[in-house]
């Protein structure tokens, strides 16, 4: 399972704004949370959070990942801009998620950030289509 959740979390992690990020659905999927449970994490912790560490997808970006079919644009898909989480980003959150399921998860996903600062995984990575089924396949793997 963690060979599985790491390779998950590695597609999850893109490139955006000149830094590697993960969306708030992915966190959300990745620790079983609601996505609105995770941003209200955020917001109920704002001074925690600096700028670069998380921040709403432009109107742009957020068409351009739409468009791309990362983010659904179908009735009963997401409707506001997304949430971008950095590694201190995710960090954060994850020091409000409790238990050692969480605290596994939150390793995993930290040392992938990691690998990608290394140079040990691709930084450049574009979202295609492909990318629809890796992450239902992620959020498959961990329900």
């Amino acid at each position: 399972m963690t060979d599985a959740l790491a390779a998950g979390v590695a597609q999850a992690i893109f490139r955006l704004r000149g830094q590697p990020v993960i969306l708030d659905a992915d966190v959300a999927a990745i620790f079983g949370r609601t996505t609105s449970a995770v941003n209200q994490h955020r917001s109920r912790n704002a001074g925690r959070f600096l700028d670069d560490y998380a921040f709403q997808l432009s109107l742009d970006e957020w068409r351009n990942l739409k468009s791309q079919d990362v983010i659904s644009s179908a009735h009963g898909g997401r409707r506001g801009r997304p949430w971008a989480y950095s590694e201190q980003g995710f960090i954060m959150l994850a020091t409000g998620f409790r238990g050692p399921e969480a605290d596994r998860i939150a390793r995993t996903v930290a040392e992938t950030f990691v690998a990608y600062r290394r140079g040990e995984l691709p930084m450049e990575r574009v979202f295609d289509k492909a990318d629809t089924g890796l992450r239902n396949s992620l959020r498959g793997q961990l329900s």
